[in-house]
């Protein structure tokens, strides 16, 4: 794992990247934040800095956008969206797309949420003669099987696959050392 305030790392990553004339100048007219561009770099490759014309503000909005996208792959929302949305099941499109919503939201992920957002997740098959329109969830997609399974041995077991917490408080009573 590289860390990102290695000087070695930040070299190589100049030496990859920032040979190109349009960069040099990018930089030194506008204060780069290393941080970010070595997150980019190694998240998204050399290209999307071609791609985006070495814009550094481009470079972040491609950045937040991409941590956005993996956050909503991750396996607490995955298995949020999974236990919401029964396989085998209709479902109004509407209220899926509100439920994804609530969801997103609870995790902030700020990905504008649509009707076949759905589909990012499951294979649906939409109804749309049904009033109101439904999507009937076919199969977890096979990316998310992993997760599918840690949910169905959850309800078998009846266990969830986060351990609870305690919560305690300490409570001090004035004149009282503990």
């Amino acid at each position: 794992m590289v860390k990102l305030n290695d000087v070695g790392a930040i070299k190589s990553y100049q030496n990859s990247v920032r040979h190109d004339e349009g960069y040099l100048k990018q930089s030194k007219k506008y204060k780069v934040d290393t941080d970010i561009v070595v997150d980019a770099y190694l998240a998204m490759g050399s290209l999307m800095f071609k791609q985006v014309k070495y814009n550094f503000k481009k470079v972040k909005e491609k950045l937040e956008v991409w941590k956005q996208e993996q956050r909503s792959k991750s396996k607490p929302v995955v298995l949020d969206i999974i236990s919401e949305f029964p396989v085998g099941t209709r479902i109004a499109k509407n209220v899926v797309k509100q439920r994804v919503q609530d969801i997103y939201k609870f995790y902030e992920i700020e990905i504008p949420v649509t009707q076949t957002t759905i589909e990012n997740y499951f294979k649906v098959t939409p109804q749309n003669n049904d009033k109101p329109a439904t999507f009937v969830f076919k199969y977890v997609l096979p990316e998310f099987e992993e997760y599918y399974n840690i949910f169905l041995s959850d309800i078998v077991t009846n266990t969830d696959t986060e351990p609870e917490q305690e919560e305690t408080a300490k409570f001090v009573i004035p004149g009282n050392a503990t």
